[in-house]
């Protein structure tokens, strides 16, 4: 067992001493448990520290999964705002964000912002297929995208000031 391994096993008995402090010992507690972790199991079959902070992690995703469906149709305003984009084009710039999304939510959402008239589109010749919609911003879009930029600016200000 190496070091790291060793100070993992450590953080699940600690972890593992704090929740069987909490539980009711007249109830049985089982939590799934991963054969390929090196952890000592307690008593009440604790999950092994990375397994907890990988939940802990999930929790705050979920917290703020809120803000990043707002802030999405934002984003599309900012990646359109800067040439006429195709959709996978879309796609591949927020794929290593927070942001990353599947066309399932993509389109509805282009379709609405479409609706608002934000986006408009022309259809252009593909070499690789069938023709490829391309999107642009409307000026219903470029009024929208800077009320959105002075907006998070003053966001950021307050935020930092109620910070200090």
């Amino acid at each position: 067992m190496d070091e790291r391994d060793r100070e993992v096993s450590l953080g699940c008995r600690s972890i593992a001493a704090e929740f069987d402090a909490s539980f009711d010992s007249s109830k049985r507690h089982r939590f799934p448990q991963d054969d390929s972790l090196p952890c000592t199991p307690s008593r009440s079959m604790v999950p092994c520290l990375r397994k907890v902070l990988n939940r802990q992690r999930m929790a705050t995703d979920q917290k703020f999964n809120t803000i990043r469906k707002g802030l999405l149709e934002f984003l599309l305003l900012k990646i359109v705002a800067t040439d006429k984009v195709y959709v996978a084009d879309m796609l591949a710039r927020l794929s290593d964000t927070d942001f990353a999304t599947q066309e399932g939510t993509l389109y509805p959402l282009l379709s609405k912002m479409r609706r608002e008239d934000l986006l408009s589109y022309d259809w252009q010749e593909s070499d690789a297929g069938p023709p490829r919609k391309y999107y642009k911003l409307t000026a219903a879009g470029k009024k929208q995208l800077a009320e959105f930029n002075d907006y998070w600016k003053s966001l950021n200000t307050l935020v930092n000031q109620l910070g200090r």
